[in-house]
């Protein structure tokens, strides 16, 4: 039997592109006009209540800031980190000594302490000035040094 020919489809009118032209406008799962009413996505969010510092945020972040300075010492980069970082750290545990009060009682029990820190920080520069003027080679030496001289004002 011979090859039955296939009837063509008849011409369609060519498509318009999606989102071209008035009868096809796009469609954007984003883009909804007909949102229930009362439907406002702001309502939903709740307001979340501003920060307000503590007094144990200051004293928390000059805690932080003397830490910085001691390691600066030995370490300038991580000392300076430590000092550049000690706002936001203060701020996080201020946040949660206000959730927690065993940790609020810490921090305050160490910041009651940190007058002691601030004494050791503002007196280091000058232990450091004496200890690299006279270094720990020289230190013997001077230490024998007042020891004869101790003995020699003894026997006189």
């Amino acid at each position: 039997m011979p090859p039955v020919p296939r009837k063509s489809a008849p011409a369609k009118a060519p498509a318009k592109a999606a989102g071209k032209g008035r009868d096809n406008p796009p469609v954007n799962a984003f883009d909804v006009e007909d949102e229930p009413p009362g439907f406002d996505v702001q309502d939903d969010i709740p307001e979340l209540p501003k920060y307000r510092p503590s007094p144990l945020k200051n004293k928390l972040e000059q805690f932080y800031a003397s830490i910085g300075v001691v390691v600066c010492i030995r370490d300038t980069y991580c000392g300076s980190q430590i000092i550049n970082s000690a706002p936001d750290t203060a701020i996080a545990m201020d946040k949660l000594a206000r959730e927690h009060p065993q940790v609020k009682r810490i921090l305050e029990q160490l910041v009651a302490t940190s007058t002691v820190i601030e004494v050791i920080t503002a007196h280091t520069p000058i232990l450091l000035a004496i200890a690299m003027h006279h270094g720990p080679e020289n230190l013997k030496a001077q230490l024998e040094g007042m020891a004869q001289a101790m003995e020699s004002a003894n026997v006189a």
